[in-house]
């Protein structure tokens, strides 16, 4: 009777705990015997090592990858081809041409006569290829000085080491001109008239500009006569003018000579024309002597002994 009780007693309580569990089981997934029936699994101690092998696997291949992550970016900024050409420059022992063309100009100065003013050097000619070491290096150069004081310097540079070693030779040129004054119109002035105080300006060019025969003082240029047209930016030459004539060929003047107290006065034709200042031939008209005489006004003449 004990033993039937406590089986009672035993299904109402699987009864209880299933029904506290949640839905019904499905008796046919319980009843399955291979669930039950699975293999154990081996202890750990008959387990092989795969991590160990999975790591001597992936490392390599880590590395790998990490190796091309960091080189891609180098590989790209060298297929640029600005960043190639900077890298090139890096690479460059550096660029002595600003520092040659420096010494150049600085030693050319030096060269040149005391007290010479308004110099003006360029126009320098360096080779193209110019390597030389980043330090450590001077350059002496030889000039040929030009005859005339304007025009090319031809020079011949010894760069060399600081022990003294000849690094490179080469010859070139500068450009050697000087600063000066000149006369310019302010405007068109045509042949025969009269230049005027307001017609021309002083300015300052280069001597290579100016040809020979060129005035420096505006003064010297009024009321002189046009020997041909003149244009704005053309710089005055003694030869584009002349001095107005005063006195024509054949005309009668008075001929003053004056000698310590004695002074004469007589009547003279003249032989040529003249300009104020001008020294020309006077016939004397009693004597029929000629003489020279300078212009002192429109009809008069002083006689030169």
């Amino acid at each position: 009777m004990k033993t039937t009780l406590a089986i009672i007693f035993a299904a109402v309580a699987g009864c209880s705990l299933l029904a506290l569990a949640g839905p019904p089981v499905n008796l046919p997934m319980v009843q399955n015997e291979d669930a039950v029936e699975l293999p154990l699994p081996p202890p750990p101690s008959s387990v092989p090592a795969v991590p160990a092998v999975k790591l001597s696997v992936i490392r390599p291949i880590e590395q790998a990858q990490a190796i091309a992550k960091k080189t891609e970016p180098i590989q790209t900024a060298a297929a640029d081809p600005q960043v190639a050409q900077v890298l090139a420059l890096v690479r460059q022992d550096g660029s002595p041409r600003s520092a040659i063309e420096s010494m150049l100009y600085d030693q050319l100065r030096a060269s040149l006569p005391e007290g010479t003013e308004g110099v003006v050097l360029d126009k320098a000619s360096l080779p193209s290829a110019l390597k030389l070491p980043a330090g450590g290096w001077d350059a002496k150069f030889d000039f040929r000085m030009p005859t005339r004081g304007t025009g090319t310097v031809p020079y011949v540079a010894t760069v060399t080491a600081a022990d003294g070693r000849v690094l490179r030779k080469f010859s070139g040129g500068v450009r050697l001109d000087r600063e000066v004054r000149g006369v310019q119109v302010t405007r068109m002035i045509r042949r025969g008239e009269e230049i005027t105080a307001n017609d021309v300006r002083q300015l300052t060019g280069r001597l290579s500009e100016f040809d020979r025969g060129a005035v420096d003082d505006p003064q010297s240029v009024v009321g002189t006569v046009a020997k041909q047209e003149i244009r704005p930016g053309r710089w005055i030459t003694e030869q584009m003018i002349e001095i107005p004539k005063i006195v024509k060929r054949g005309q009668a003047v008075t001929m003053k000579l004056a000698r310590g107290p004695i002074s004469i006065v007589t009547s003279g034709i003249t032989s040529e024309p003249g300009a104020r200042g001008q020294v020309i031939k006077v016939q004397n008209v009693q004597s029929k002597r000629e003489v020279y005489a300078r212009v002192i006004s429109a009809d008069e003449v002083q006689v030169i002994f």
